[in-house]
């Protein structure tokens, strides 16, 4: 029997202990045990031990016990989807993975959360944190959520817009704008006019046309009242004390010629009280000009946090029903009271 001896790695003959990387002669007699890769293994754990005892035993037992698991499968229920292949593979997966309470490396922990209508309901205001990115912290029983109000709020409005339908008291605008110019003045800003093969004054045309001979309706369903002459008298309120930013008027007025489905009475309803609703969102202050006294824009901040603070949240309270599209990213929670106290108890 004639053998060779050889060194390989990555596939490729390689040199050992600096001879050749040729295959060598070697002796061979009948019952020659030939052993590929290494004869120990670089990792041993009992065969008894479960995934989480492996990872305590190999990476350590400060990060063992601070384990979170989560499993996951191509099925979720045992009634499958109808419509998969029969021959579609199965696969599931169980992961493992440090939370907030394993300090080696700094983590952020993100939470989705359920409940949060009760979240809502029971919440304490804490602050504002970023009145440009229209973030604030709230407080439910031991755990802290940082919000997005301008999510929130826009539908909030939108519901109270529902609450209210054909009951609305109104906001009066004296002196009235005129229609025609507002709209004109969000056509001049709006970018994608651009791309229209109508020019501008064309799109003005049109959209004072669509609202004109809607205006009766207009009136008498959301109290949006504009006269004969196209001047603009009074707005919906939806909150008592609450001021929409009259800045975003004339972008309100322009959208609801494209944006409002004025062909079916029930997709009109629901798409004009979207329009009010992003009319009346809390926006990022419009920085001052350069001739404006500093006091005047500190006011206007001041006068935002407190209807935020003081009108929002606590109306949130009293009737805010939370859809299941907030869920995913406008509430977050950032802090929990008794994990809090287990690093601290570490310090």
């Amino acid at each position: 029997m004639n053998l060779h001896r050889s060194t390989y790695a990555d596939g490729a003959l390689v040199s050992k202990d600096g001879s050749p990387a040729e295959p060598k002669p070697c002796a061979g007699n009948d019952g020659t045990t030939l052993t590929a890769g290494s004869p120990t293994p670089d990792l041993s754990t009992p065969s008894g031990s479960s995934t989480k005892q492996a990872i305590g035993q190999t990476y350590g037992q400060t990060l063992a016990k601070d384990l979170l698991t989560v499993k996951v499968s191509s099925k979720e229920d045992d009634d499958g989807d109808e419509a998969m292949e029969d021959d579609e593979e199965e696969w599931s997966a169980e992961a493992h993975f440090s939370g907030p309470n394993y300090q080696a490396k700094k983590t952020v922990f993100l939470l989705f959360i359920n409940q949060l209508t009760e979240i809502l309901q029971k919440h304490v205001f804490v602050g504002i944190v970023d009145i440009d990115r229209c973030l604030s912290l709230i407080q439910h029983s031991t755990k802290l959520y940082l919000v997005n109000y301008g999510a929130l709020s826009e539908e909030l409005f939108y519901q109270l817009g529902l609450r209210q339908f054909g009951n609305y008291t109104r906001i009066k605008l004296d002196p009235p704008p005129p229609l025609r110019m507002l709209v004109r003045i969000a056509v001049e800003a709006e970018e994608g006019t651009k791309n229209s093969r109508l020019s501008k004054a064309d799109i003005v045309n049109l959209i004072v046309d669509t609202i004109m001979t809607r205006s009766d309706m207009l009136k008498e369903y959301f109290l949006l009242t504009i006269n004969k002459e196209g001047m603009v008298e009074t707005l919906p309120s939806l909150l008592k004390g609450y001021t929409p930013n009259l800045d975003k008027l004339p972008l309100f007025l322009m959208r609801l010629g494209p944006q409002v489905n004025w062909n079916s009475e029930s997709e009109c309803f629901e798409s004009f009280l979207r329009e009010l609703a992003y009319f009346y969102v809390p926006e990022p202050l419009v920085p001052e000009e350069a001739t404006s006294s500093p006091p005047a824009g500190k006011t206007k901040e001041q006068a935002t946090r407190w209807q935020i603070e003081h009108l929002l949240f606590p109306v949130m309270r009293k009737y805010f029903a939370a859809p299941k599209t907030l869920l995913d990213r406008d509430v977050v929670q950032v802090a929990h009271l008794p994990e809090l106290y287990r690093v601290f108890e570490r310090c």
